[in-house]
């Protein structure tokens, strides 16, 4: 037959309290631990980027579109020209794309995924001999900061601008309004 051991009011209110910190303890496990088996990549931190990069040689499908084996991948926060577009006079669109393809040329490309699109592209923080591609073709004004997306490429596209470089040395249509009228 058990025995009740009948602990002293204090003692008890010690045991209810480790008691009460278990409870908590497990249920914190139980919640966090299906957060554990879809890593997520913390900026920064080497070592949960490291599990999920893509890299190799590139292929360029636009000024923000790549293919990396059989990978598509569209660079996250950037919005290129497309490759019929014009700028002023200038083939803003295919100049984007030959930026692109000097960028990635001959170099490991690097891609750390963030997010898939609706078109079931890998979207992607990029980067080629240690630059990250996005912001050097934002910043060379051969695509714009993808403002719905990101504001990670703002300051890039404001300097693009004040020194007018690339489209912003003409007239143009944003992608995202070219791409609704063709």
């Amino acid at each position: 037959m058990a025995r009740i051991i009948r602990l002293p009011r204090r003692r008890r209110s010690i045991v209810l309290e480790g008691a009460v910190a278990c409870g908590a303890a497990v249920a914190c496990i139980l919640i966090l631990a299906p957060m554990a088996q879809t890593p997520a990549v913390a900026a920064g931190d080497p070592m949960a980027e490291a599990t999920n990069v893509i890299a190799g040689s590139a292929g360029v499908v636009d000024g923000d579109g790549l293919r990396i084996g059989g990978e598509r991948i569209r660079l996250h926060g950037v919005d290129a020209f497309e490759r019929g577009q014009t700028c002023g006079d200038q083939p803003c669109g295919r100049l984007s794309a030959e930026n692109l393809d000097r960028l990635t040329r001959s170099a490991e490309v690097r891609c750390t995924p963030l997010d898939v699109d609706r078109y079931g592209r890998t979207v992607a923080r990029c980067t080629a001999r240690g630059v990250d591609v996005g912001a050097a073709q934002v910043e060379a004004g051969l695509a714009l900061a993808y403002r719905r997306y990101s504001l990670d490429y703002v300051p890039q596209e404001t300097a693009a601008r004040r020194a007018r470089r690339g489209a912003w040395a003409t007239d143009f249509t944003p992608p995202e309004d070219w791409r609704r009228a063709n």
